[in-house]
C-alpha cells in the first residue's frame, strides 16, 4: 500500500476499515500530491470520516473563469484593496487564455505557455507587445489565486511552477520614461495656481505634490488629521489611506504642511469646500472629496486612484505638459526639497516615517528640524501671467547633478537666475553698459 505509478499518473492505495484494498488515482504526476493525498485518506480512516470514491459527492470541477470570479468575491469580503487591480488582471490578461479550462487540470507546462502567449500578447489598445512588468504581475496574481486553491482544497498542488527565465526581467517597456517620470518645479506651481484647472483638484494636486505622499494617503485625509495651529507649522497625520484602510507600508507619519499648502487649505475650507459641497467642512469630512456631479453617488467620499488619474491627465492636456502618473509627485517633491538644499535624512522621515534601518528606529526628529527643512522647498503659487511664462515661455530646466532637475526662474519672479543677473541681462540682449546708456 502506499502511492503507485500507472502510466504517468499516481495512483494510491490503503485500507478502508473494513480492511479492504482501495485503489484511487490522484489525477496527477507529482509525487508529494500523490503522498499528501494518501496521508488525509489515512486520517479519514482513522477519524470515521472516510468515504469510498465511488460514493463520494464530486462537486463541479470549476473552470480557471468560474474560480477566479469566486476568488475575487472572497478577497473584496476580505477588504483586500488591491482586488480591484488584481481583478482586472485576471480578466484582461489570464481569463482570455485558459478561463475556460478546468483549474486541477491544469499542469506546469500548461502555466509555462500561458506565460509564453502573454510575452507575445497585444495590448489591449493594439499598441504592441504587453510590458515586461505587466506580464509579470498578471502572472502574480494568477499565481496567488492558485496558491489558495490550494489552501481550499480545490486543486492539490499549485501549477505554477516556472523555470528559471520563464519570466520576462524586472525592466520597462520604454527605457527611457522612468528618467522623465518627474514634474519639474513650474509645472507643479502651474498645477496648484493655473485657474483652468478646477479648483478643488488644485487643492488636491497641492496636498499631494507637497506632502510627497502617495494617491492614497493624499485621497483619505480628513480634517481631523490636519492641526493647523501647530507651530511652527501646521500638522498632518497620515496614519491611513483612501476610507482609513491601513498605509501601503503600515508606517505612520506627521509631516509638516507647507506654508504654501496652508494658505491653500486655509482658503479652501473657508470657501471652496462649501461652494462644492453646499454645507461647511466637518472634522470627519474629507480634506477633498469627490466632488464631481457625473459621480453623484460618491460625493464627499474619497478620491479614487483611476478617476483622480484621468482627472490629471486632463488637466496636463488642459495646460500644454506631457502625462505623467500621480506616484510621480512623491518623486518630485523629494528631488526638489534635496535641490533646495533639505536635509535627506530628515526629509526621509517627513516622506517616509521610519525604515527599517535600526539607526533611524533609534533616530526622533524634532519637530522644529522637520519644519525648517520642509520650509526649505521653494514651491509658492503664481499669478496668471507667471504661470504662463513658466510652462509656456523659454523657462529652460538645468540638470544640478542626476536626477535632480532645477527651473531655471524668468528675470522679474523674485529668484536669481541661473548665471547670476548679469548672465539674465545678457539673454535679455544688454548688458550694465548698455543699460546705463
Amino acid at each position: 500500500m502506499g502511492v503507485y505509478t500507472r502510466g504517468r499518473i499516481k495512483w494510491i492505495s490503503y485500507a478502508d476499515p473494513h480492511g479492504e484494498i482501495v485503489r484511487e488515482s490522484t489525477g496527477q504526476a507529482d509525487h508529494r500530491v500523490a503522498e499528501r493525498l494518501y496521508r488525509q485518506r489515512k486520517r479519514e480512516v482513522t477519524t470515521g470520516t472516510w468515504v469510498h470514491p465511488s460514493k463520494r459527492a464530486h462537486p463541479t470541477r470549476p473552470t480557471v473563469a468560474e474560480y477566479a470570479e469566486r476568488w475575487i468575491e472572497e478577497q473584496r469580503e476580505r477588504g483586500v484593496r488591491s482586488i480591484r487591480c488584481e481583478a482586472q488582471k485576471l480578466r484582461d490578461h489570464i481569463l482570455p487564455l485558459i478561463g475556460d479550462s478546468v483549474l486541477d487540470e491544469l499542469r506546469p507546462k500548461d502555466v509555462i505557455a500561458l506565460v509564453r502567449e502573454l510575452r507575445r500578447r497585444e495590448t489591449l489598445t493594439g499598441k504592441g507587445r504587453l510590458a515586461p512588468r505587466t506580464v509579470r504581475n498578471a502572472y502574480a496574481v494568477f499565481q496567488r489565486m492558485c496558491r489558495d486553491a490550494v489552501i481550499d482544497e480545490t486543486i492539490m498542488a499549485t501549477p505554477c511552477v516556472l523555470p528559471t527565465g520563464a519570466l520576462p526581467e524586472k525592466r520597462d517597456k520604454d527605457p527611457s520614461w522612468r528618467a522623465r517620470a518627474i514634474f519639474t518645479r513650474a509645472e507643479v506651481e502651474a498645477l496648484i495656481s493655473d485657474e483652468r484647472v478646477p479648483w478643488d483638484r488644485r487643492v488636491f494636486y497641492a496636498l499631494l505634490f507637497l506632502t510627497g505622499g502617495r494617491i492614497g494617503e493624499a485621497s483619505g485625509r480628513r480634517w481631523e488629521h490636519y492641526d493647523p495651529e501647530a507651530k511652527p507649522l501646521g500638522q498632518l497625520v497620515i496614519a491611513t489611506q483612501y476610507d482609513d484602510e491601513p498605509l501601503k507600508t503600515g508606517v505612520p507619519r506627521v509631516m509638516p504642511v507647507h506654508p504654501t499648502l496652508a494658505a491653500i487649505l486655509a482658503e479652501w475650507r473657508l470657501t471652496g469646500f462649501a461652494m462644492f459641497l453646499q454645507r461647511t467642512p466637518r472634522p470627519s469630512d474629507f480634506i477633498v472629496p469627490e466632488t464631481d456631479r457625473a459621480h453623484s453617488s460618491r460625493t464627499g467620499s474619497y478620491r479614487r486612484q483611476g478617476t483622480s488619474l484621468r482627472r490629471l491627465h486632463r488637466d496636463l492636456e488642459t495646460l500644454g505638459l506631457r502625462a505623467r502618473r500621480q506616484h510621480d509627485a512623491r518623486r518630485t517633491l523629494i528631488t526638489i526639497g534635496r535641490s533646495d538644499g533639505c536635509d535627506s535624512d530628515v526629509l526621509r522621515a517627513c516622506t517616509h516615517g521610519s525604515s527599517r534601518d535600526v539607526f533611524d528606529d533609534y533616530t526622533t526628529w524634532p519637530w522644529e528640524v522637520r519644519c525648517r527643512e520642509v520650509a526649505k522647498i521653494n514651491i509658492r503659487r503664481r499669478g496668471v501671467a507667471e504661470v504662463h511664462k513658466l510652462v509656456h515661455s523659454d523657462a529652460r530646466t538645468v540638470a544640478n547633478g542626476p536626477g535632480f532637475p532645477e527651473l531655471v526662474a524668468l528675470p522679474g519672479e523674485g529668484v536669481e537666475p541661473a548665471g547670476g543677473r548679469r548672465a539674465t541681462q545678457e539673454r535679455q540682449g544688454e548688458t550694465p553698459d548698455r543699460r546705463r546708456r
